[in-house]
């Protein structure tokens, strides 16, 4: 009987642990930036930009991205950075002068 609710106890602690983690991960913050930068390097799944302070940013392309990127133009990009992921392109317009 005594093994019973030991084993009880570890079941409610785990399933306590599963609960707190994922309250944890459902409430990690989502950033959204805008920013004017200058294409660095552009391949088939990201790209690297640079804002004009220097600082490089890897961005994950969206699935089925299809539009035409040039690298060393400028942009204004958007994109989400999620707690434990790459930031994610939402849009991205050319910038002309």
């Amino acid at each position: 009987m005594i093994g019973l609710n030991r084993g009880f106890i570890k079941i409610q602690a785990l399933i306590i642990t599963l609960l707190v983690f994922g309250l944890i991960v459902y409430l990690s913050n989502t950033e959204h930036t805008g920013q004017m930068v200058t294409m660095e390097k552009v391949s088939e799944t990201n790209i690297i930009v640079a804002d004009y302070s220097g600082k490089s940013v890897i961005v994950t392309l969206p699935t089925g991205f299809s539009g035409t990127i040039y690298e060393g133009q400028e942009y204004f990009i958007e994109y989400t950075t999620k707690r434990w992921q790459q930031p994610k392109l939402m849009s991205i317009k050319p910038i002309t002068s």
